[in-house]
């Protein structure tokens, strides 16, 4: 979900960080500052809304016959007869700032993938539209006015030193508040996956999350980083002492092994590639004051 530069002078700093050699990215009303190399090839779009549903398809689930069945979706309580499907794609109307020379070594850039999952890329979101508007389409003004106060009340509540951060129920490390111009909020270390497993070198990502001050625009950032010393990947790969192969005692050990690895990410962030120093300089450059 964001933190960025407030003056000149914030934008300098993030230009030494960067190096001499900075270009700032426009997309739409909003900007980015990053440096040159990371220009090259850049990709922006502006997406609009995706429901989960299409009019026709929540035309036919309200009108269901028989008892409704309550499901939460998106935070927005609805009826329906099935569980719903929300991915990725389905989303609020967003800008996408995406970079393709921002891969890890090894991995190549698909825009449909990224269009569809995490990738290097920066989108920003219309907040009011991640309630029902994302579940049927619907625009409500009632509806966006409430989500993006729960929206706020997430981020207001996050704890600076907690494991965990709003939708991210995965590892999370080397959580840092952040301001960006307009806004504010986290950036963290994670590795999502669908069981406990260990840190893995190429999926490791820095993410970040936030909104602009006025609540209109939500920011999620991903960027997949690299770390030296992480296993690759192989069956049988170790990792402080725990390997995925060997399930059962991950399982019981996995609070353990999570501790272990913060610890053990901070003693080596120094040596992950895009930095940490150069990624937040480029979130604190974030021009992001309002949707419009």
């Amino acid at each position: 979900m964001n933190r960025a530069l407030l003056t000149l002078c914030s934008t300098l700093s993030s230009g030494l960080v960067h190096g001499d050699e900075s270009a700032r990215i426009n997309a739409g009303p909003f900007s980015v500052v990053v440096p040159s190399p990371w220009e090259k090839g850049v990709i922006v779009e502006k997406i609009p809304l995706n429901p989960t549903y299409t009019a026709k398809e929540w035309a036919s689930i309200t009108s269901h016959a028989g008892k409704p069945q309550l499901t939460d979706v998106n935070g927005v309580k609805v009826e329906i007869p099935f569980a719903p499907m929300s991915m990725w794609v389905n989303r609020p109307q967003h800008w996408a700032i995406r970079f393709p020379k921002l891969v890890v070594t090894g991995q190549e850039f698909d825009i449909n993938e990224a269009r569809e999952g995490t990738a290097p890329q920066i989108l920003i979101h219309k907040s009011a539209e991640w309630g029902a508007a994302s579940v049927s389409g619907r625009i409500d003004a009632a509806d966006g006015k409430a989500t993006m106060r729960r929206l706020r009340r997430a981020l207001d509540n996050m704890d600076p030193e907690g494991a965990q951060i709003f939708f991210y129920d995965d590892f999370c490390a080397m959580k840092k508040p952040l301001k960006f111009r307009g806004g504010s909020g986290y950036r963290f270390l994670t590795q999502s996956s669908m069981e406990p497993s260990i840190l893995e070198r190429g999926r490791l990502e820095y993410v970040f999350v936030g909104m602009s001050d006025d609540n209109t625009c939500q920011i999620i950032a991903t960027f997949p980083v690299d770390l030296p010393g992480l296993p690759d990947g192989t069956e049988g790969a170790e990792h402080l002492g725990f390997s995925s192969s060997r399930y059962p005692e991950l399982l019981k050990g996995i609070s353990t092994y999570q501790q272990k690895a913060r610890k053990w990410l901070a003693a080596n962030y120094r040596n992950i590639t895009p930095s940490l120093a150069e990624l937040d300089a480029m979130m604190q450059s974030l021009d992001a004051r309002t949707w419009r």
